[in-house]
């Protein structure tokens, strides 16, 4: 974890603080465990001019002490993230909450009408909506096992589920919902 930013020669320079905070949902509950903060700087010193990491945390609602000025902060909750950009006044304390819209998926899967259980030789891969300039999902998780919980931000996704050596492949699109659990069940014949 990263503290305020120092002088050359040493002394903590004019900070301003911002409390920390995330949420399930716009209207959920607070995250009490299990997030990571990172705070860089709008302005980046480094060559090729992106955002410079300034601070961590891992805390679940840090009081980042920071130089006044512009920063992007990232929060992140398994797969689920958020950046918003942040003004720090100095000698000033602000509040900034960040609505993750975070939902849960968890696959499981039925191999000749029976449920196949854990080790069972299924793995799912999960694939975001989003598409790059060839057409192609962004695969966001691999080789998943049956009955992980994965966090996620709402949205479309699509798995694809592989009993075996490529034996059997099944595809499925869904939808993860703020705050509630998608549970999925995909059906291989083999």
């Amino acid at each position: 974890q990263k503290g305020p930013q120092l002088d050359a020669d040493g002394t903590p320079t004019v900070t301003g603080q911002v409390a920390l905070s995330a949420l399930i949902t716009e209207d959920g509950a607070r995250i009490e465990q299990g997030l990571t903060w990172r705070v860089y700087a709008a302005r980046g010193n480094s060559p090729d001019g992106t955002p410079q990491l300034v601070a961590t945390y891992s805390d679940a609602n840090p009081n980042a002490r920071l130089i006044p000025g512009e920063y992007y902060v990232n929060v992140a909750f398994g797969r689920a993230n958020l950046t918003k950009k942040i003004n720090i006044v100095a000698n000033a304390q602000g509040n900034e909450v960040f609505p993750l819209n975070v939902g849960l998926l968890k696959v499981s899967a039925i191999l000749n009408g029976r449920p196949l259980a854990a080790g069972g030789g299924q793995t799912f891969d999960v694939f975001s909506d989003e598409r790059d300039q060839f057409g192609q999902r962004t695969k966001i998780v691999s080789a998943a096992r049956p009955g992980m919980l994965i966090r996620l931000n709402s949205g479309l996704y699509q798995i694809v589920s592989q009993f075996g050596d490529a034996n059997s492949t099944v595809q499925a699109d869904l939808t993860v919902e703020p705050g509630k659990l998608t549970d999925a069940t995909v059906v291989h014949q083999a």
